[in-house]
């Protein structure tokens, strides 16, 4: 579990240890993106619903 506080214009500062960064875009549709220090990126919707996976070089997943 990755802990966030919020800083406002769409980015998060990670708490202490926290190898990871959290973006917010605006929608429609909102989407917010984690990044961690294995470049594995996560997108999710504003419910927190996993919408896609990511690796490194580009393999990716589609949730429905």
């Amino acid at each position: 579990m990755y802990r966030f506080q919020i800083v406002g214009n769409g980015t998060y500062s990670p708490f202490p240890g926290v190898l990871a960064n959290l973006t917010y875009q605006k929608g429609p549709p909102a989407r917010f993106t984690l990044k961690d220090r294995a470049q594995l990126t996560y997108t999710f919707d504003e419910e927190g619903k996993l919408l896609t996976w990511t690796n490194a070089v580009g393999n990716n997943f589609h949730y429905v």
